[in-house]
């Protein structure tokens, strides 16, 4: 019991009642003018009026000095004390202080508007309070009728900005068209926003008096009624002695007005916490200048209560805003910290870090608060870092509707209903485990529909439903014909319509099956999402039925976005609580932190277009909360109420976008000297113990500080010795050389995965000298990434179909597989249409899944002035080829015809130019060791001079220009090895009358490109060097590399690439997620691979060097 000398509380007898007096005991003196200053008194001294109005920095001291005195005011009676609180997130815990040392039942914690309604009803009657979302679904409606009158286009659009000034005119007491009408008038807006406000308004108010019964109010009426009947209110509420305001810095005109009528009725406590109880209206408390004097005329000066203890961060959040010359050199308050994290992971992790450290240094759950002004898009990493650090927490935010999976199947269903079908909506629903797609859950194949749908170039769902197995496929038939059946719905029958959709998925039945178990969060945040659907529907069908709709499932759809799902109720006992600036407001923590104090989430202002803020501005009689000062008030009476304080700030955004810190630590930073520090505090949860283990690079130091912790009990055995296990690999993978766990195999373990590996085909060999682990993953493993879809073919497609035109083609012009072919013994015009028809069949039989206007584009890239227009509806006009409207198939007759030198004879022909499925040549390497290859040769031309020499030019076809140097350097392995091919052959028939057998890439890159490179010969020659050159590459290199190849293989060597990336197509490898190469090191492991003889095939590309640094011999 507090001494009320000592806080020289006043009474006048004038206002005392005889059991007020009996009340009061050692009465210590008498002044004059019949004040009576007393001690001891066991309720409010200084009533003015039968108010008091008390202030303090600190919420608890605040509550505890209201507790006391109300508790001598009120009877012992069920709810004879009102607590008004302006927190909804307090209620309970206000209550269960109360309880904790009064008797629990007299306590009753709620609101003005509750109070009021209860007021209204015993008045006028039981009735229905008009609820928020058909106030919403009213206003929509009155915005539409509006925009057919053509006032605002699109004004639906706009409805969070109309409700919010609806809001504030009837808050302010303009509750009827022509109040309002008159009071937009007086205003200085435009002749045009007047009448549009007004008209909302009135339409607003027309709809909603012909919509709803006389049994549903408005808090507006119910004020109204309430403030204007005769009965007074000690009637109405018979139960209550008295009434504690708690918290309120802003009041509407109806609670300004309510309040009065209650401090006639019932004494009157006023509570409201300010950081500086002297200048009450000045620096932080400015937001609170208008109640602060209502308070005052009801009440008279307000009361002061000095808080158990004084603290620096009472005095520096009285500083903040005031204009005090703040601080220079003067050191930090011990009870106030910043940290600056360069991301918000290692925010959270960071604060997870100090909090596990406290509550193992016996810190009490309950005594830590979380404030996090952007709670939304922070709450689930923060709720998944908690978890992980081993920290009981709960968390207080409402949810958008995607982020649940309730919520996010109703958003993409009721799309479906809206738009044709999309691939990525279809994707979303297949994954989302509340649907069911089918007859059952396994009807359909979840994962081959989601895999489809988010790999198809196109967001039609026609190609989806083409490449899908019957079942699935079926399944999504039924669901668009139920979301088609909705789009068309009528105004009568949408909402039924769209629940026919949701049913169609089963998730009534999914969602009634979670909420039977529903024990965690996460659950419960489910059947929340799906309960606040139904009522948003519940509210669009009310209106539906009785004012119809312009757009029926546009207005479903759109009364489902952006809405939001309020956090089920959680208990709050012995864990960790994560709430917002609004929720923390009014409530004392011995640890309080304040994460993510941004610019951008605090203050947060309102994002209003420019003709709003001008509407804001003009209606003088309107105020809506300024952002800012509500802000600073939140953030200094926290500060002040809080033994120890601790703020963090990222320098980046969750998108990586740079990020100011808020202004108000700018303003903390001036009273304070507060600078931000990045000290690390350690570990919070897995991730952080290997971000850790970084500094000890010695692998015995590593060793002794993983043994440590695990004598410590940080870590299981199990869990050290896995530790030790990854911690050798990392080190072993960072080194340059060669071990365990650089992709080496036993060459046993290679036999039984590879299997009959021989013969290599070129491809292989290629393959494993651009990296031997991509090798490894896609010819050992068998992993291969799943097939692209496209708008049209791809190189891919475009080869294989190349090359069989070509091998049709000629092959349909010879008698014997070899002869050789003069295309001038044929007219040119048949040749043309033998290769459109050719062209034809071969589509026809690769049957590509290709039917729109980018695949008529592709075949015009082809076919352009092939043959006539008559015969070749790909013809082509004037685009998009250059010069002359040719395609790729003209070009290439063009420089086919007139050549009667070089002659092609075989194509797509075996290594070994036997007739079957093909066969192998053996390459053997300069130590004798025999390599089988084989493959098959695009195509060899036979020239036969005058003289009787024959010589070979072997073609490979190429859909994209190569770079020769691969082919030098050891990357590319088919045109040496179908040249070493060709000249076996040509050897075998024509023995010393052979000549040179060469080969080069034959480019054919629709629309115009149709190219033969350079030859290898020539190529060497071009590059100095000489026929020896050209022999020694061809018989010495290209064996010796075929053969490093296949004992590395063997030998199970299969360590990632010594390319450099460009080279190796690591930016378009299949495995690059899985893959540690270290092309920084790469010169490093060559050297060391050289040092120690250690398998593998390291290409001459990957060298400093080429092998063109050795032509010439002598002269190189």
């Amino acid at each position: 019991m507090r001494d009320c000398r000592d806080r020289s509380y006043f009474l006048s007898y004038s206002t005392l009642s005889v059991i007020d007096l009996l009340d009061i005991y050692l009465i210590e003196e008498l002044s004059p003018s019949g004040t009576v200053l007393c001690h001891g008194n066991k309720f409010a001294c200084s009533m003015a009026n039968g108010c008091d109005f008390l202030t303090s920095p600190s919420f608890d001291a605040l509550q505890s000095e209201v507790f006391e005195q109300v508790d001598a005011q009120a009877r012992d009676q069920p709810g004879s004390i009102l607590y008004l609180e302006n927190n909804d997130h307090r209620k309970d815990e206000i209550a269960d202080e109360w309880s904790e040392n009064f008797q629990p039942l007299r306590l009753r914690v709620t609101d003005y508007n509750t109070v009021v309604g209860e007021c209204y009803e015993q008045i006028a009657g039981p009735s229905i309070l008009l609820g928020a979302l058909t106030r919403r679904r009213l206003i929509d409606r009155a915005l539409r009728i509006v925009a057919d009158r053509g006032l605002l286009e699109d004004a639906h659009l706009y409805r969070d900005h109309f409700t919010d000034l609806i809001t504030e005119l009837e808050g302010e007491g303009y509750h009827s068209p022509d109040a309002v009408r008159d009071l937009v008038e007086s205003s200085d807006l435009s002749a045009g926003i007047i009448d549009l406000v007004a008209t909302v308004y009135e339409v607003f108010s027309e709809l909603r008096e012909e919509g709803v019964g006389d049994d549903v109010y408005t808090l507006s009426e119910a004020y109204r009624a309430v403030l204007a009947s005769e009965t007074p209110l000690s009637e109405l509420l018979p139960h209550v002695d008295v009434v504690i305001v708690s918290g309120f810095y802003e009041l509407s005109h109806y609670e300004q007005a309510f309040l009065r009528q209650l401090s006639e009725a019932f004494p009157v406590y006023i509570s409201l916490p300010l950081a500086d109880t002297e200048a009450l209206t000045g620096g932080a408390n400015r937001i609170a200048a208008d109640a602060i004097a209502t308070y005052r005329d009801l009440a008279g000066p307000p009361t002061p209560v000095s808080p158990d203890v004084s603290t620096p961060l009472i005095e520096a959040a009285g500083e903040m805003y005031t204009p005090t010359a703040g601080v220079a050199d003067s050191e930090v308050p011990d009870q106030l910290q910043w940290y600056s994290a360069p991301t918000p992971d290692r925010e959270i992790r960071h604060v997870a870090a100090r909090i596990r450290q406290q509550l193992a240094d016996g810190v009490e759950p309950n005594d830590i608060l979380v404030v996090i002004p952007g709670l939304i898009s922070y709450q689930e990493q923060v709720a998944d870092v908690f978890e992980a650090a081993g920290i009981e927490s709960v968390g207080f935010a409402n949810k958008l509707l995607y982020q649940t999976y309730a919520g996010r199947a109703m958003l993409d269903l009721a799309s479906l209903c809206v738009d044709e079908p999309r691939t990525d909506i279809i994707a979303r629903l297949a994954t989302n485990p509340v649907v069911t797609l089918g007859d059952s859950r396994d009807a359909a194949d979840r994962s081959a529909i989601a895999d489809l749908a988010r790999r198809l170039p196109t967001p039609d769902t026609d190609r989806l439903l083409d490449e899908l197995d019957t079942e699935s496929a079926r399944s999504l038939e039924q669901l668009f014909d139920v979301t088609a059946a909705a789009g068309a719905a009528n105004a009568a029958d949408v909402v039924d319509a769209v629940w026919d959709v949701f049913e169609a998925v089963d998730l009534p039945e999914n969602i009634e099956t979670i909420e039977g178990g529903a024990e965690s969060f996460d659950a419960r945040m489910e059947v929340a999402s799906y309960n606040r659907v139904e009522r948003v529907l519940e509210a669009v069908g009310f209106v539906a039925d009785r004012f119809g709709m312009d757009e029926p499932i546009e207005e479903v759809n759109d009364a489902l976005e952006q809405v939001r799902v309020p956090p089920p109720t959680q208990a709050t006992q012995d864990v960790v609580e994560i709430v917002g600036p609004r929720d923390a407001y009014m409530q004392s923590y011995s640890h309080l932190y304040f994460v993510g104090l941004t610019e951008m989430d605090f203050p947060v202002e309102q994002d209003r277009p420019r003709f709003f803020e001008r509407i804001f501005d003009g209606i003088l009689d309107i105020s809506p909360t300024d952002d800012r000062l509500e802000a600073r008030y939140q953030f200094a009476t926290l500060l002040s109420s809080a033994e120890q304080v601790y703020i963090t700030t990222p320098e980046t955004s969750f998108d990586d976008d740079d990020l100011l810190e808020s202004s108000i630590l700018d303003e903390l930073a001036r009273v304070t000297g507060l600078d931000p520090s990045s000290e690390d505090l350690g570990n919070a949860v897995p991730e952080d113990v290997q971000r850790a283990l970084r500094y000890h690079h010695n692998p015995e130091e590593r060793e002794t500080a993983v043994a440590h912790a695990a004598e410590t009990g940080a870590f299981t055995r199990a869990q050290a010795d896995r530790l030790q296990a990854g911690a050798k690999c990392a080190g072993n993978r960072a080194a340059p050389g060669i071990t365990e766990h650089d992709g080496q195999l036993d060459p046993d373990l290679v036999a039984e995965l590879h299997g009959e590996r021989t013969p290599y085909s070129p491809t292989q060999l290629r393959d494993y000298a651009k990296c031997g682990f991509a090798y490894y993953m896609n010819r050992i493993l068998g992993i291969e990434a799943p097939d692209e879809f496209h708008l049209e073919p791809q190189k891919v497609d475009l080869g294989s179909l190349v090359h069989d035109i070509f091998e049709e083609f000629y092959r349909g012009l010879q008698d014997v597989h070899g002869d050789p072919i003069i295309l001038t013994d044929y007219d040119r015009a048949d040749l043309e249409e033998r290769l459109l028809e050719q062209t034809r069949a071969s589509l026809e039989d690769a049957d590509l899944a290709f039917d729109d206007v980018f695949y008529d584009r592709w075949l015009e890239q082809l076919l352009a002035g092939l043959a006539t227009p008559a015969v070749n509806e790909y013809y082509g006009g004037d685009r998009p080829h250059r010069g002359e409207d040719r395609g790729l198939f003209a070009r290439f007759l063009d420089s086919e015809y007139d050549e009667t030198d070089n002659l092609p004879a075989w194509f797509e022909v075996p290594m070994d130019f036997a007739e079957g499925d093909g066969g192998a040549i053996t390459v053997t390497t300069p130590e004798g060791d025999e390599i089988p290859v084989g493959g098959f040769i695009d195509r060899v031309n036979v020239r036969e001079h005058e003289d009787g020499t024959v010589e070979g030019l072997v073609h490979d076809y190429k859909t994209s220009d190569p770079d020769t140097i691969q082919t030098i350097d050891g990357i590319e392995f088919q045109l040496p090895l179908y040249t070493l091919a060709t000249r076996a052959k040509l050897a075998a028939e024509h023995g010393e009358t052979l000549g040179l057998v060469d080969g080069q890439f034959y480019v054919t890159d629709p629309p115009n490109e149709v190219t033969q490179k350079y030859s290898l010969q020539y190529y060497i020659e071009w590059k100095d060097g000489t026929e020896e050159d050209y022999e020694r590459f061809l018989s010495e290199a290209v064996p010796t590399r075929v053969g490093e190849i296949a004992d590395s293989i063997t030998n199970g060597a299969f360590q990632t690439t010594t390319l450099p990336p460009e080279e190796a197509g690591c930016r378009y490898c299949d495995y690059q997620d899985v893959c540690d190469v270290r092309h920084h090191q790469r010169q490093e492991i060559i050297r060391e691979m050289d040092r120690s003889g250690a398998s593998g095939y390291i290409p001459q590309r990957a060298r400093d060097g080429s092998f063109l640094d050795t032509l010439g011999g002598d002269d190189a």
